[in-house]
């Protein structure tokens, strides 16, 4: 006999943290987001030297125009090459401590996308290549 209140609790525990946090389940989330564009969502995955970077470049492109208006730091990240086909369908762990990780998407069409990931701040956060920031 199937038990409805325990795939209820099930569905509770892993939307409250638990198996959520895990390096494999953030790269999803992060690949979704990327998908749907959405920056906001990306930019509290991003590990802290990417935020600290794109939070900088938000601060100078602010100055820029004369504190007119103020520059947040999503708005500094642009989101291009991504695959309009890909639906994901497994996520591996390649390898992964405590504080690293390498996860595989696997697409429904072939695809694969690698991410590193770090563990920053009690969560796992993904790391993206982001330019030096220019000199003065």
């Amino acid at each position: 006999m199937r038990r409805p209140g325990l795939a209820l609790a099930v569905v509770f525990a892993l939307a409250c943290g638990g198996a959520a946090d895990t390096p494999e389940a953030v790269a999803q989330r992060f690949v979704e987001a990327v998908q749907r564009g959405d920056v906001a969502k990306l930019l509290p995955m991003l590990e802290g030297a990417a935020s600290r970077r794109l939070t900088a470049a938000a601060e100078r492109a602010t100055h820029h125009v004369g504190g007119r208006r103020t520059i947040a730091p999503d708005e500094m990240l642009q989101i291009v090459d991504v695959d309009p086909m890909l639906r994901v369908a497994r996520v591996e762990l390649l390898e992964g401590d405590e504080s690293h990780a390498r996860v595989r998407i696997h697409g429904s069409q072939q695809q694969t996308i690698d991410l590193s990931l770090v563990h920053e701040d009690g969560a796992w956060r993904v790391v993206i290549p982001t330019p030096d920031p220019p000199t003065p």
